[in-house]
């Protein structure tokens, strides 16, 4: 299981275990990017580092879910079929916003699922949170893609590519993706780190 599941009570301090969330408890999952069940992404090491050529110590595990390839001018992203899926365990029935946190989202489009439902576009003009720099060129920020209905248990999640560099105008597909957040409640982003 790739994710870390989390249900925070209505009494401050009190968190109890998947499963014992108490009615009007918020709920919230975060899970890797970089650990999917599934992927025909094309990975690519340097994508995840700093200025100094090391892996990012603003990744919140440590790394990152990369991908990068170059079409050829006209062809649609989606026909290559990049894909990537994740098990998730969502700990109780509610209304979830999904947060990513990726870089530069201007130059990634996709769109995304749970259980092979209709597909939910994450698209280039997304307002990026909380952005830090990791590179001179690169800025990492979280995503709001909006809310979904899940019920509690074991669901799939699923992302496929759909754009290209420079809001679909470039011809290099590529994608920088830290982690996964779904939650019920209140999300005030703040690097790497898990809500409370």
């Amino acid at each position: 299981m790739v994710s870390i599941i989390c249900q925070k009570m209505a009494m401050a301090g009190e968190v109890k275990t998947p499963g014992a969330a108490a009615a009007g408890a918020n709920a919230f999952v975060w899970w890797e990017a970089e650990n999917p069940k599934e992927t025909t992404f094309k990975s690519v090491a340097w994508l995840k580092n700093n200025d100094q050529s090391k892996v990012s110590d603003e990744l919140s595990g440590g790394d990152a879910l990369t991908h990068y390839f170059t079409k050829k001018k006209g062809e649609d992203t989606k026909q290559f079929n990049f894909v990537a899926k994740w098990e998730v365990e969502v700990p109780k029935d509610g209304a979830y916003t999904l947060w990513s946190r990726e870089v530069n989202k201007i130059f990634i489009q996709y769109n995304w699922r749970f259980d092979n439902t209709e597909w939910k576009l994450s698209d280039y003009d997304f307002p990026m949170v909380d952005p830090v720099k990791m590179t001179k060129y690169n800025t990492l920020g979280w995503i709001n893609n909006g809310k979904v209905n899940l019920k509690k248990g074991k669901h799939v999640f699923e992302i496929q590519l759909t754009g290209s560099a420079h809001k679909g105008e470039g011809e290099h597909v590529w994608a920088v993706i830290d982690c996964f957040l779904l939650t019920t409640g209140e999300f005030t982003p703040k690097g790497k780190e898990k809500p409370h």
